[in-house]
């Protein structure tokens, strides 16, 4: 028994490799999604325009003005540049004003769209206005059924008119049950063609990696009998669903008319994550024989973690949920770090590679934490 402990343990040191392809991926998935109200000119070679250098935004505390309310005279002096306000407001109960101008000054119309890579934003209104008022609303998000989109991708393409020699304004208004993070792009239509294939391989390459480590740690689950690499599978699956949940592709393939699942996965499979990654580094770092109050300490959170799943399938608000599950999940990160170098200076074998492999993506977590919040 002893030699096959020795064995598994001596077998666990490679999982720390694995361990830190699937921390990083995070870091890339969530960094992936994030990319004066003068009109954007077009031309016949357009492909791409940043919305945040042609736009001006109007943040809205009381989220209750209406499409009149912001385009009032009076309300010119609330409007400020894009490029010099922050579009990344966390959680909160904001509503997000932008608005932009496209002229074409050719003669013929030219296809265009409105790019928002954001998937989770839950409800994005697109007002077309002149000077006598709005001329027509469309209405999309993640609070709507998936097919409901009028292109079928994982975040936002909303076509938008170029009429010849004219110029066109539009008004958008955001607003989220998840982070209000927005950023996008003016794209014509080959542009939109290439952000498609270029996300669709992305993630596969991403969520594709991580199915292999899941296999690879099932297999030698199921040759070793040792339950750490069971809870590192287990870890690799909530992360790849996170990741379909993120980037939109369960909304997508899974439960295209199920809103509520969708925004309860988001928090759910963060949750699940702490958990499963908690038992991993218990059995991994053997913290039951390391320290008895390190041990308790991890079981705490660990249950904090479980309390996060319960939370996200109740009624409780989702902005107060998910802020719960990303702050325990901060404690979880510096925790864990803090057990690698207690490990480590204690002699326990592999804690030096586990330890480098939790540190490297640290402060990518970190990063991807205060974006959340808008900080």
């Amino acid at each position: 028994m002893a030699e096959s402990d020795h064995r598994a343990r001596e077998g666990l040191s490679s999982v720390p490799h694995g361990f830190t392809l699937s921390l990083v991926a995070i870091v890339w998935l969530i960094s992936f999604a994030f990319g004066s109200a003068k009109a954007a000119t077009i031309s016949a070679d357009v492909s791409k325009i940043d919305l945040r250098q042609v736009c001006e935004g109007l943040v809205d505390e009381t989220a209750k003005d209406e499409i009149q309310d912001v385009m009032r005279a009076e309300s010119e002096s609330r409007w400020q540049s894009c490029e010099g306000m922050s579009l990344s407001r966390g959680y909160v109960s904001d509503v997000l004003w932008l608005k932009f101008s496209v002229g074409n000054n050719s003669d013929e119309a030219t296809p265009l769209y409105l790019d928002i890579p954001a998937p989770w934003i839950s409800d994005i209104r697109l007002y077309r206005w002149d000077s006598q008022g709005v001329i027509s609303e469309e209405r999309f998000g993640s609070g709507r059924p998936f097919h409901d989109r009028p292109i079928l991708a994982p975040g936002f393409i909303l076509p938008i008119a170029s009429l010849p020699r004219q110029t066109t304004e539009y008004v958008v208004r955001f607003s989220s049950r998840g982070a209000l993070t927005i950023g996008g792009a003016i794209i014509s239509q080959s542009e939109r063609e290439l952000r498609r294939v270029n996300s669709y391989g992305f993630v596969g390459f991403l969520v594709g990696g991580l199915f292999l480590l899941l296999l690879y740690n099932l297999f030698l689950f199921f040759i070793l009998k040792d339950l750490a690499y069971l809870y590192y599978g287990l870890y690799n699956l909530t992360v790849i669903i996170f990741c379909g949940t993120v980037y939109g592709y369960n909304y997508q393939f899974l439960w295209p008319n199920n809103v509520e699942l969708n925004f309860n996965m988001n928090s759910a499979t963060s949750a699940a994550a702490v958990v499963f990654i908690l038992l991993f580094v218990r059995r991994f770092l053997a913290v039951p024989a390391l320290a008895s109050w390190a041990d308790r300490a991890l079981i705490g959170m660990a249950i904090a973690g479980g309390a996060g799943v319960f939370l996200s399938f109740t009624d409780l608000n989702y902005n107060l949920v998910f802020t719960f599950i990303s702050v325990t999940g901060m404690i979880v990160v510096s925790y864990i770090c803090f057990l690698g170098v207690y490990a480590w200076r204690r002699n326990v074998p592999a804690s030096g590679i586990f330890l480098l492999a939790w540190v490297s993506p640290i402060f990518g977590f970190a990063s991807i934490a205060l974006l959340a919040q808008g900080l």
